[in-house]
This record gives structure tokens, C-alpha cells and sequence, in this order.
């Protein structure tokens, strides 16, 4: 028997907290806050305190300190966490695009729903992200048996008391259940409600205010935004204390969430994954509250804490994992077989031991790619990127501390990002021998064929349909 499941079964027997209906086997929350930079959690080192739940559920399980994700925006990060794959392996490369065109998680591919919902569980989806509606044809509804997803982008509160109510009165007892919550605020444009709106603050005389009411009202294009930022360096910091709000108000109402988990007694047989699809740039490299077109670690570093049933020693790995390493790591504490063939790796023996045998773990990801809007091309300002389509995406390798960065008709880039967090210099002219490794696997990657271009693959949407999508898309910032 598996020692997470084991564990379990022992706390419940000697615990008075949950109801005899209730379920022996484990259950699983994972919870995705959206555009969360790692190095903005406490627990990872933040000097605000922007996240005290997430940093408890850290001191009970496992913090992951080198989490990479597989791509730089939601879509196809969210597929390598529920594939174990790489985008180019599950074939979701873009967002729906302005003409309606929709890359689509493959019927019958293998997913961390429905891998769950075969061996028995019940399948529940609460999420904030409204570019998961069923209508816009993603493929991530599938395999749910109960999907909530807000028609418009959704507050963290109501989202969490979709998720509370689901877990004490809608689920069915006596069965064990995977609950995927998924949270956006962190997401442009940083607008936290009620007490969340201005705990943390830097003074810029409105300036940051009135870029987001100019945003909203239509006033200042997106581009301009990200790319060609109109504030000074205190607008910036404004902004980025809006976005730490953000993340303050996701974390409380994660710890709602847990704090219902614990008084109900499910804490004790429920693994509970936090993990980010992505981060989020705050002025760096150029880039300016977006994600999406780069690949430097601001971006492609996220959060991922595991705590087992009823928690454990605190454990850290500095080992570097990635997103896609999420599903099979679940499927290893649960004690079931992950489909195959995937990328990803069990990460168990990197805090249970065995760690030292432990390969090395290359991490692939990829941007967002050029492609057409209504009035020419998306993002004009946008200028570091050359050809349309995924063979124009810019790619990355991160491994044993150093990252390339191949970058469409410009070159390619080299960090030693263990000297170099920020990754300002720049190594490629005069490559260390360390990094032969990395050529060889970027080669690899770009060997790969680039696959349909975005314009004109997957599924077609109606005019309607394309009309309310372009709508999120720019209430989203896209």
C-alpha cells in the first residue's frame, strides 16, 4: 500500500472528524492560481507577505523550488499539467484565436480527469477562467462530472464558494473525488475587490489607476501597454503592488478553502497540489504586466506545493521539475499507473529518497505565436519575434542551471541562471563548455516539426461564439 494511502486510512481510523460515508481512499485538490510568479509567494522567498496560506501549506508538504512551466500562457500550460506532455506532444499551441480557430485537447488523450475518474473518482472543475467554457471547445471539460467555469472572469471569492458548496453539498459521499480550482486574479488587469483592493501601495500619483481605467475605457491599446509602457518607474512599482493585491486576496481565499478541508476533517485523506500555469512580467526584459511572448523566468518559474494527507515535515527540493511532472507525481502517491508514454516524471523519490539517482530533468516551453487579428497582425509593437505561426514561437531549454533561448530571426540567448537569477548577461557570444548539453537538446527541439500553423488549425467557432471570445480575450488583456 502506498504510504500516502496508508497514512490516511490510519488518520481516519483514529480521527472522529469525518462521517462514516466518507471515502477511504485519497482524494486530490489541485488548485491553479493563473499568472503567479513564483518569486512573488513568501515561500519562496518575497519580502511582502502576499501569500501566509500558501506558505502553511508549504511548512506541511513539499515546496518545489525550480518549477518550470511548459509554455507562457494558459492553454497549453494547463495541458502539460493535465497530459504530463510537452505542447508539441498534446497539440495545444495557442489560445482561441480571433477567427475562431481552436487548438483542442484530442479526444481520448490521456488527462489527470479522466486517468482519475476510470479508477473510480468523481471529477469536479470550479474555475475562474472563462476561456475554459465548454463552448469555446478546449477539450478540458471532458471527463468532468460536475464543471463550473464563470461566463465572464471571476473573483477568487465566489469561485471559492462554488468550489465549498460543490465539496459539502453537491458531491456524491462515499466516492473519492479530484477537485481542480483554478483562480485568475493575479491576471492583468490588477484590480483587487473589497479589503484586498490597497494593502499593499507605492505612491505614483494615480498613474497606474488611470492606465487601467484608459485600458477599460479603450483609451490605450494593449500593445502600448506591455510593450511600449507609458509610466515611469514608480507607475511600474504602482502596478506591481496592484498585482501583489491580487495574489493577497487569491491566497485568503485559498485559505478558506483549507480551513474547510481542515474542519471537515478531509485534510486528512486529501492531497492538496497548489501550483501557477505561468508567471507574469512586472517591467522586465522589456515586457511590461503581460506574459505570453517571452520565456525569461519571471514567466516560465511557478509555484508548485504538495502536501500530502494530513501534512508532513517540511521538505524543499532545489531539484528542477516541471509543470508536467504534476500528473504523474499524483498518480505515484495514489498508487496508480500513469498512462503512456509521458513526459513527466514521478517526483516522489526527490523528498521520500532515492533522490540522488534522480535524473537531471530538461525543461522545454514555448511562447505564444504571431498570428493575424482583424485589423493585421496582434500586438504590433511586439517586435522581437519574425515569423507567423508556431514556427515563429520562441523556444526554450532549461537544464543543470543554464537556459537557451532560440528566438526567431534574432538568434538565441545563454544564462547561467543559478549566478544569474535575473538573466541579465547574456552568455551566448562566449558559451561555457557546461552548456554544450543545451545546444544539443535545442537542437533536438527545433528538429521537431513546427506542426499547423495557428491560423489554421483546430476547430471553427460561430460568429457568435468567435464575437463573445474576442470580448474575453480583451477583457483579459489578450
Amino acid at each position: 500500500m502506498k504510504i500516502w494511502i496508508a497514512a490516511a486510512v490510519l488518520a481516519l481510523g483514529l480521527a472522529g472528524g469525518c462521517s462514516d460515508d466518507e471515502p477511504r481512499r485519497t482524494n486530490v485538490i489541485l488548485v491553479v492560481v493563473d499568472t503567479l510568479r513564483a518569486d512573488h509567494a513568501g515561500c519562496y522567498g518575497y519580502h511582502r507577505n502576499t501569500t501566509p496560506n500558501l506558505d502553511s501549506l508549504a511548512r506541511e508538504g513539499v515546496l518545489f523550488e525550480e518549477a518550470v512551466s511548459q509554455a507562457a500562457f494558459t492553454l497549453p500550460a494547463m495541458a502539460s499539467l493535465f497530459t504530463g506532455l510537452d505542447p508539441m506532444q498534446h497539440g495545444v499551441r495557442k489560445h482561441p484565436d480571433e477567427q475562431g480557430r481552436v487548438d483542442s485537447l484530442a479526444p481520448g488523450l490521456p488527462t489527470l480527469a479522466s486517468v482519475l475518474k476510470r479508477s473510480g473518482y468523481t471529477t469536479a472543475a470550479v474555475v475562474s477562467n472563462s476561456l475554459f467554457q465548454k463552448r469555446f471547445r478546449t477539450g478540458f471539460s471532458a471527463d468532468f462530472d460536475f464543471y463550473d467555469v464563470g461566463k465572464k472572469r471571476r473573483d477568487a471569492g465566489p469561485t471559492t464558494d462554488a468550489a465549498i458548496d460543490w465539496l459539502e453539498r453537491k458531491r456524491e459521499k462515499g466516492k473519492p473525488f479530484f477537485l481542480w480550482l483554478h483562480y485568475i486574479d493575479p491576471h492583468w488587469p490588477y484590480e483587487a475587490p473589497g479589503e484586498f483592493e490597497r494593502p499593499f501601495r507605492h505612491d505614483d500619483g494615480g498613474a497606474f489607476r488611470a492606465l487601467v481605467d484608459d485600458f477599460h475605457a479603450g483609451r490605450v491599446k494593449r500593445d502600448r501597454i506591455y510593450f511600449d509602457c507609458p509610466l515611469d518607474a514608480d507607475g511600474i512599482e504602482a502596478g506591481r503592488a496592484e498585482y501583489d493585491n491580487e495574489v493577497a486576496y487569491a491566497d485568503a481565499q485559498l485559505g478558506r478553502l483549507l480551513d474547510r478541508l481542515r474542519k471537515s476533517g478531509l485534510d486528512r485523506n486529501t492531497i492538496v497540489a497548489v501550483v501557477s500555469d505561468h508567471g507574469e512580467a512586472l517591467g522586465e526584459h522589456g515586457l511590461t504586466f503581460a506574459h505570453s511572448f517571452f520565456l525569461y523566468d519571471e514567466i516560465q518559474k511557478v509555484v508548485f506545493v504538495l502536501r500530502p494527507p494530513g501534512g508532513m515535515k517540511a521538505a524543499r527540493v532545489s531539484r528542477q521539475v516541471r509543470l508536467l511532472d504534476v500528473m504523474p507525481t499524483l498518480f505515484g502517491m495514489l498508487g496508480i499507473d500513469p498512462p503512456g508514454p509521458i513526459e513527466g516524471r514521478n517526483l516522489e523519490p526527490l523528498w521520500t529518497g532515492g533522490g540522488e539517482a534522480f535524473p537531471d530533468l530538461p525543461a522545454f516551453a514555448e511562447s505564444e505565436p504571431r498570428y493575424p487579428g482583424q485589423d493585421g497582425y496582434r500586438y504590433p509593437l511586439r517586435k522581437r519575434i519574425h515569423l507567423e505561426g508556431n514556427a515563429g514561437k520562441w523556444k526554450m531549454v532549461r537544464y543543470k542551471g543554464y537556459k537557451m533561448i532560440w528566438i526567431p530571426g534574432e538568434g538565441w540567448e545563454l544564462f547561467d541562471v543559478r549566478q544569474d537569477g535575473r538573466e541579465q548577461l547574456d552568455l551566448s557570444s562566449n558559451p561555457p563548455s557546461e552548456a554544450a548539453p543545451l545546444a544539443r537538446l535545442m537542437e533536438q527541439y527545433l528538429d521537431e516539426p513546427p506542426g499547423a500553423a495557428p491560423a489554421s488549425s483546430g476547430p471553427e467557432l460561430d460568429r457568435r461564439t468567435r464575437q463573445e471570445l474576442r470580448e474575453i480575450l480583451r477583457s483579459l488583456g489578450y
